[in-house]
């Protein structure tokens, strides 16, 4: 017996002490700095807006205010044929958007703050309008032209206050429709008042003809209210996730700008998400100042015992040391396939990513292949086999393939036709771009920054977003039935899919598992339904065999655009579970495959489970910035290591202009990228304190704004 337990208690030992050499991943990090809001999700968003306001009409200004600053009006951001609706989703990686859209987004952050809102359509555009006292009265802003108005009491005026006719001393007397536009804008909004003044903040204003009169008419024409649908879009997190041999790399400026030089006439599909016409989003108007990169960069040491760790799923796989000239990462059979899954958590929407490393195959007969999966592993892409005899580096450069969405899976697959030691890899390198909206980062200005570092729960997170027009729906579907699908996609006033057949309960059901246990489920279905003789039916399950239904809509009132964000978590999860499925049941009387069919108009799943590894590990995050002194320019960086999960710290900012930030870095302790020395603190051992430089009007050593 002592023979046989000291081998097992040395192995025991020998695997705690490795396990507590080897990081435990961070999940859901929150990085947040006091100069713009929290991107996290709806609710961090919404009130790292408006907590700091009192009254209701401050709440819902901050609200249109962060909006205009954190996107441009240009065409609107598209994926998978899909505009991108969610405010957590757009504002984070894209922030190109149209009247449309962004009013669409405004709406969604004043439903989230218990407003009525509702979407109006003018002649030539779309703007919102809010009501914070159940809809006695409204306020209109314009997110397009970038302007509202006051009434006379003060209060921000409706479109129809805007298309009366008004009068007061500051128009000399004369009624007219479209006063309050012309005599009482928010001063920030229009150059001069009266007709001939110009909107100073819309993008271009003498160009498009963009005076008071011009944007009074827009109401005096005559508007079209919307009462049929919200238009508000919600659910998404912004999920960031750190694991050992990670870094995350957010740059300002557009990589493939900064790769030629800040020449910002190249433009590389690798680093951005075409809009509708296959432009880069940062050159809409010539104005450059949208997009920004982020580099996602993960290098597993394949030969540590542990490495197994990291892998999302694995079958007939062997990982860890092994002898010299021998691949660590190898099938574990000869003649029988094993796979390798590893997932690539993005943050931000992927544009591209490259797959590299060393291979080893001793024969042609030697099988490496590599696929990749934007749905949670439903389907896979095969991107390539590796090639030749002995040890080779191979590449793979992936666009089409891993782009579009915020998560994706690697899969390598092996089959050795002997020695199974003989056909794997010596190493693996994934390099992921990601496109961001630069506006939205948690930048640093002059002076005193404040900023906030939380690692949230330790579960990891899977999303599913399948496209649903054109029978695209089919290909992520775990089962469906008599199902008709809208050519277009999400047309908000109508369902993309529903019910295909009438007088019988039509559905399509989707199933996502997971490799651990699952921690809680979030489904997210935008469900309409136009009449009390049909019926929407959402269902959840853990079997696929046995489901709860936890909404139905089947009494055909407005809105036609219901969002529905429903969390199973806690007792409603049974231990041990680690697949999920949503159903959807439609059934309508007589407009199967028609305008008004029940149906949905879009759904997205969020599995997060439980890691192998959840202890907290110190997180260091490292910001680079230009700062603009008096007697010039300086690089400079700040690293602090995040020893808690929360911390609340300080970088001061020196210098008589904000800076031009460069890049904000998060990676685990010990794991910054190759060749890259940490240096905590000031990267050059100066504190600049609160004070910054001060600056005169006409300083002669600055210039004048």
């Amino acid at each position: 017996m002592k023979v046989l337990f000291k081998p097992l208690c040395v192995s025991f030992v020998l695997s705690f002490l490795l396990s507590s050499l080897l990081s435990a991943g961070v999940y859901n990090v929150r990085l947040a700095t006091d100069n713009v809001p929290d991107f996290t999700d709806i609710d961090s968003l919404v009130r790292s807006e408006a907590a700091l306001w009192d009254t209701p009409q401050e709440k819902a200004i901050s609200i249109w205010r962060w909006a205009r600053r954190t996107r441009r009006q240009t065409s609107c951001a598209v994926d998978g044929g899909r505009l991108i609706w969610d405010p957590i989703l757009h504002y984070n990686s894209y922030g190109a958007m149209n009247c449309g859209v962004v009013s669409a987004l405004n709406i969604a952050c004043w439903l989230q703050l218990g407003y009525k809102a509702r979407y109006i359509q003018l002649g030539d555009h779309t703007v919102s309008e809010v009501s914070w006292d159940g809809g006695a009265h409204w306020h209109l802003f314009d997110s397009s032209m970038s302007i509202f108005c006051f009434n006379h009491e003060g209060e921000v005026a409706s479109c129809r206050e805007i298309k009366e006719a008004h009068a007061c001393a500051l128009s000399g007397g004369k009624k007219e429709p479209g006063h309050y536009y012309y005599y009482h804008y928010w001063p920030p909004c229009a150059t001069h008042p009266g007709p001939t003044g110009w909107r100073c903040a819309a993008d271009n204003p003498v160009l498009y003809e963009r005076t008071l009169f011009n944007g009074a008419s827009s109401y005096t024409s005559g508007y079209t209210v919307s009462r049929y649908c919200q238009y508000g879009r919600f659910g998404r997190r912004y999920v960031l996730n750190l694991r050992p041999y990670e870094s995350y790399t957010r740059y300002w400026e557009p990589l493939d700008d900064l790769r030629n030089g800040g020449d910002v006439s190249t433009n590389d599909p690798d680093f951005f998400r075409p809009l509708p016409n296959g432009s880069d989003p940062d050159d809409q108007h010539g104005l450059n100042d949208l997009r920004g990169n982020g580099v996602w960069r993960f290098e597993p040491d394949l030969a540590s015992p542990l490495c197994a760790d990291l892998l999302f799923d694995s079958e007939g796989i062997r990982v860890g040391p092994t002898e010299r000239l021998r691949p660590p990462l190898r099938p574990e059979r000869s003649g029988r396939e094993g796979w390798a899954v590893f997932s690539v958590s993005a943050a931000n929407v992927i544009t591209s990513m490259k797959i590299g490393g060393v291979a080893y195959r001793a024969t042609p007969e030697d099988r490496i292949e590599i696929a990749v999966s934007r749905d949670t592993g439903i389907t896979w892409t095969r991107v390539g086999e590796i090639r030749g005899r002995g040890q080779k580096p191979f590449r793979f450069l992936l666009r089409d393939a891993v782009a579009g969405h915020t998560e994706c899976l690697v899969k390598i697959t092996f089959r050795a036709a002997g020695d199974p030691a003989d056909c794997g890899l010596f190493s693996l390198r994934l390099t992921t771009v990601t496109q961001l909206n630069r506006r939205a980062l948690p930048k640093l200005t002059r002076g005193v920054n404040r900023v906030f570092f939380e690692a949230g729960e330790p579960l990891e997170t899977l999303v599913l977003w399948p496209v649903l027009h054109g029978g695209a729906f089919k290909k992520t579907a775990f089962a469906f039935s008599d199902i008709f699908a809208d050519k277009k996609p999400d047309g908000i006033y109508k369902a993309t899919i529903g019910a295909g057949v009438n007088g019988k309960p039509c559905y399509v059901t989707w199933r996502v598992r997971a490799p651990g246990d699952i921690a809680d489920v979030t489904y997210g279905v935008v469900v309409t339904n136009r009449s009390p003789n049909h019926y929407v039916s959402l269902l959840y399950s853990w079997d696929g065999e046995n489901f709860k239904e936890f909404f139905r809509k089947d009494d055909g009132d407005a809105p036609f655009d219901v969002q529905l964000v429903h969390t199973v978590k806690g007792k409603d999860v049974p231990a041990g579970a680690r697949t999920a499925f949503i159903k959807c049941v439609f059934f309508c009387k007589d407009s199967a495959g028609t305008y008004g069919m029940p149906g949905i108009q879009d759904l997205f799943v969020r599995v997060r489970y439980r890691p192998e590894n959840a202890r907290f590990s110190p997180v260091d995050i490292t910001y680079r910035w230009v700062e603009h002194r008096k007697t010039g320019d300086i690089v400079r960086a700040h690293t602090r290591c995040a020893a808690s999960p929360r911390v609340f710290y300080r970088i001061n900012v020196g210098g008589f202009r904000d800076p031009t930030m460069r890049s904000v870095r998060l990676s685990l302790k010990g794991y910054a990228p190759a060749g890259e020395r940490v240096l905590y603190g000031y990267s050059d051992g100066e504190d600049v304190g609160e004070g910054a430089e001060r600056v005169f009007l006409n300083d002669p050593e600055i210039g004048s704004d």
